[in-house]
């Protein structure tokens, strides 16, 4: 079959639910030129000579009725495919003239209309032809009444793409909008200006014209090569209906060939079954709901189920639909086949020819199985061409791999593949797939998958991973099947409860799926082995508890009673019981010593408890406390553990060995409620410093540059700011990130550095500390906060469990001073502290050169800020000088922090426009930079 290249004129139009249409017929002057089809009138016999009763499309004549049949086929067609939504109102839509075999007859003939051998505008021209068939049909139609004009003019359309076109006169099919009449003037009529029209040929069957039907004498079957109208008219009527072209309509290039109406789909099965409109289209009309799928979701998908979607993102993601094609599908209706081995299709028949109805509308796809369709809303490149730009804005993944629709084939013979063939949907077994993916593991019954690791891959178009898997793919049928899963998360083979990590977060603790059961998990050389506690039963756990509610801090599963608290060792079984202790929380566990608060009397304790010794304390406490006291006496210090954000403190390794007890020198980072400030307590002493920052969710305290001086990262919902103990930015902050659920984690999960990990409803990210992203990937949804934790095994593979699904990466390195937050509570001890391992920088330089620079850079408001990364010296001068020399400032400051960022605000109000030169000092070196100021 030739390829259809249907004239596209952009695409905004007043969108409509049911169609009243006004049908025109125009005939030409006669014509003898052997460059357009037929001598400008509409075939009213059949002159082929050509037996194709068994076989024929669209056959004379081509009167009123055979355009009221065509409204009829499109008006199925659009009822289907709408799920109803769209319907022809053919009671109230009319073909014109109203006589059987009349037409309008134009004032020129066809070649006028389109004279292709001289350089002309062809939107241009088409707005003649409807301006000249409009005034002869102005005064039998009442345009008022009609929401859809379709101008019909005699002989075939210029939309098919032959190497040596023998009809280059004949006029294109196109669909007039909005913009074109703005850029080519108005179609005035009687009851005023349209605002839109389509124009279409009498058929597009290339056997009712001698011109082109000389093209296939020689055919074995010539009947083979004829084309219905019904695709064009289906097409037209997309646009109009606003749907978005899906190929390339600068180029003509088909992106997602015959599998969407809204591409070659026009002319499948020889233009007797259009295809479906593509999935994100529907979806958009409202015509069909995508049920949302999951990591973890086990799919059944029957044919013309609505599609089911699995995000990558908020705007990017998959549609996945089930479309088999009707191959010998028995029907009580008249069964065509198109070609030996070919698809079949039952259609209705009108009693002068026209393909009223067909039994499939799939019928005519390049191929069977699970169309999968990658849309990224962000791509929508203009409303002229929304597919057209460099990524796409609707893509289908081809499962052959290799990405045919869209390029020009290098293969003799094998243009179809431009369109779509055969291995281009997903199906088990599908010998495209396994072509181009040998490296990957086959489950039994050739089942393939959709990964990030196969061709194509999951990944986001701007190359961010999924890790997304759509496996276990079915064979084909009316029912497929297949998974969501992905390939960053471990299968626990459906465990119970998961409790939390055991000895030095290396192994696993969970329930059994009944909970019967205490099962520790062992991961090792990339597999899990699981081992039943044969000390500690569940049944011993929830002895005598009110509720089944589990507090965990390793060693030690809390339970609570009805008059206390009991706490018992998972590994070993030994237990002790606090009576009239309830409700903990806060807990912290460091070798045997345990502290944690709780209530006792209706007043709030710190209790805290050797394990080893057997000895307690309970104190009380005026109101509900934060976690630190220390050693040297200091006091407690007061807040609310249910308010965010919980404090949390920071120390050097080589200050104390932590065992239980807050050190003496310890940083106690909070919020002020008081003074809407981020507090530092530097104890033991009652120094302190305030830094207005917005009040974040999290804190965690962290060594960005590993020079020994500590970094503060504050957690907004969707930004991460860090900041220096001066409350300066670090370069790349603040930084944005999508809404998060639970705790973040910050700790080496890619390359050799300290990363962000942060849970979101339904997937994952991993940032750099000055905020590229690193990894991503989809996870199952949910929308509750979880704990986020994680775990590193002999092997050093990180394990983050988030609520209950559990990660794995593999860091290149594991630095033990970059494992900075790896708990909800801090790190497995649960004190909420940062231990700080690495060493002051020795001999760091005086002033990073690259570090000098200011912003906003050039200056349009009235200040800019200079910043520089200073080192261990005490000051620092900014002099700013016009291009003249003249000093316009001076300032002597202070360094806030050494070796770290500092900044200084100039304020250039009384500056005027030019360019002007910073010297920045600090010791024995200086840098210059420019300062442009535009107002």
């Amino acid at each position: 079959m030739a390829v259809v290249t249907l004239t596209f004129i952009l695409t905004i139009s007043v969108s409509a639910e049911s169609l009243k249409v006004a049908v025109i017929r125009v005939a030409f002057q006669t014509d003898v030129s052997p460059a357009t089809t037929g001598d400008g009138s509409f075939v009213l016999e059949d002159t082929s000579g050509l037996n194709c009763s068994d076989w024929s499309l669209d056959p004379p004549p081509h009167n009123r009725i055979y355009f009221e049949d065509h409204l009829l086929a499109a008006d199925n067609y659009w009822q289907r495919v709408s799920d109803g939504h769209v319907n022809i109102d053919l009671a109230n839509s009319t073909v014109f003239p109203q006589g059987e075999n009349d037409s309008y007859l134009l004032p020129h003939d066809m070649l006028f209309y389109h004279p292709y051998l001289t350089d002309f505008n062809e939107t241009a021209k088409l707005f003649e032809l409807s301006r000249d068939a409009i005034a002869l049909a102005d005064n039998d139609i009442d345009f008022s009444i009609y929401t859809t004009i379709i101008l019909v003019h005699a002989g075939m359309g210029g939309d098919f793409a032959f190497a040596l076109d023998p009809t280059p006169g004949n006029i294109p099919s196109a669909y007039l909008a909005q913009s074109d009449f703005i850029e080519y003037g108005a179609l005035t009529t009687d009851e005023g200006d349209l605002d839109d029209l389509i124009i279409i040929p009498e058929s597009q069957n290339f056997l009712q014209y001698r011109e082109t039907r000389s093209l296939f004498a020689e055919a074995e079957d010539p009947c083979f090569y004829q084309v219905a109208l019904n695709g064009t008219i289906a097409l037209m009527l997309g646009f109009h209906l606003e749907l978005p072209p899906l190929y390339n309509t600068e180029t003509g290039r088909s992106l997602v060939g015959g599998f969407a109406l809204m591409d070659q789909g026009s002319n499948n099965f020889h233009g007797v079954v259009p295809a479906y409109p593509d999935p994100y289209t529907r979806i958009k009309k409202g015509w069909v709901n995508a049920e949302p799928k999951y990591v973890g979701d086990d799919v059944v998908l029957n044919q013309n189920d609505a599609p089911i979607r699995v995000s990558i993102s908020e705007n990017e993601y998959f549609l996945i639909e089930n479309r088999q094609r009707n191959l010998h599908e028995p029907s009580d209706m008249i069964q065509w086949i198109d070609g030996p081995g070919f698809d079949t299709v039952s259609v209705t028949l009108s009693a002068g020819g026209v393909v009223l109805r067909v039994d499939e509308q799939n019928a005519g796809l390049p191929g069977n199985g699970l169309n999968i369709w990658h849309v990224d809303e962000t791509a929508w490149f203009s409303d002229e061409n929304p597919n057209g730009g460099a990524i796409q804005l609707v893509d289908f993944e081809e499962a052959d791999g290799a990405q045919d629709m869209g390029f020009q084939t290098q293969l003799l013979f094998a243009d179809y593949l431009e369109t779509g063939w055969w291995f281009d949907p997903w199906f088990a077994g599908n010998a495209g797939w396994f072509h181009l993916n040998r490296h990957q593991d086959v489950i039994g019954d050739s089942l393939l998958n959709f990964s990030s690791t196969t061709f194509p891959s999951t990944q986001a178009n701007d190359g961010t991973p999924s890790h997304l898997r759509i496996e276990n793919i079915s064979d084909n049928g009316l029912s497929m099947s297949f998974s969501v899963a992905s390939d960053r998360m471990l299968n626990l083979n459906n465990p119970g409860a998961i409790i939390g990590w055991g000895d030095a977060s290396q192994t696993l603790w969970t329930l059994n799926s009944d909970s019967s059961e205490l099962i520790e998990l062992h991961f090792f050389n990339g597999a899990i082995s699981y081992v039943t506690n044969l000390l500690v039963t569940p049944d011993q756990i929830f002895e005598g508890s009110i509720d089944s509610v589990l507090n965990y801090r390793y060693p030690w599963i809390i339970t609570n009673l009805a008059n206390g608290t009991r706490f018992r060792n998972i590994e070993t079984g030994s237990s002790r019981n606090f009576w009239s202790i309830v409700a903990p929380y806060e807990i912290s566990v460091a070798g045997t010593r345990v502290s944690f608060f709780a209530t006792q009397d209706n007043s709030e304790v710190l209790v805290k408890w050797d394990s080893h010794s057997g000895t307690s304390t309970s104190e009380v406490l005026v109101s509900p406390r934060a976690k630190f006291t220390t050693t040297a006496g200091t006091q407690i210090y007061i807040g609310d553990p249910n308010s965010k954000p919980a404090p949390v403190g920071l120390t050097h390794s080589d200050h104390i060995e932590l065992r239980g007890d807050p050190p003496d020198e310890l940083d106690v980072i909070t919020w002020s409620s008081s003074a809407e400030a981020l507090r530092i307590n530097h104890l033991p002493g009652s120094e302190q410093d305030d830094l207005e920052v917005q009040r974040p969710d999290h804190i965690v305290p962290l060594d960005v540059d590993t020079d020994g001086s500590y970094e503060i990262a504050l957690f907004y919902q969707n930004s991460v700011k860090i900041i220096n103990q001066a409350g300066v930015a670090w370069n790349g902050s603040p930084f944005s990130v999508e809404a998060y659920r639970g705790n973040p984690l910050i700790t080496p999960l890619i390359g050799n550095g300290a990363t962000i990990f942060l849970r979101h409803q339904a997937s994952y990210s991993i940032y750099t500390l000055d905020g590229q992203l690193l990894d991503s990937g989809v996870l199952p949804t949910m929308d509750y906060s979880v704990e986020n934790s994680t775990g590193i095994n002999q092997e050093g593979i990180v394990y983050i469990l988030s609520g209950d699904d559990l990660l794995f990466v593999k860091p290149e390195e594991i630095q033990e001073n970059s494992q900075f937050w790896t708990d909800p509570y801090g790190r497995q001890q649960g004190d909420r502290i940062v231990v700080l391992s690495g060493s002051p920088v020795t001999d760091p330089p005086v002033m990073k050169r690259e570090s000098v620079y200011n912003y906003p850079n050039p200056v349009k408001g009235s200040s800019t800020t200079i910043r520089a990364w200073i080192g261990a010296v005490d000051n620092w001068t900014i002099e700013i000088f016009s291009l003249s020399g003249s000093q316009i400032s001076y300032v002597d400051l202070d360094v806030k922090q050494q070796n770290s960022y500092n900044e200084w605000v100039w304020d250039a109000s009384a500056a005027s426009n030019g360019v002007f030169l910073a010297q920045i000092s600090a010791g024995d070196q200086a840098e210059i930079i420019k300062i442009a100021i535009i107002r």
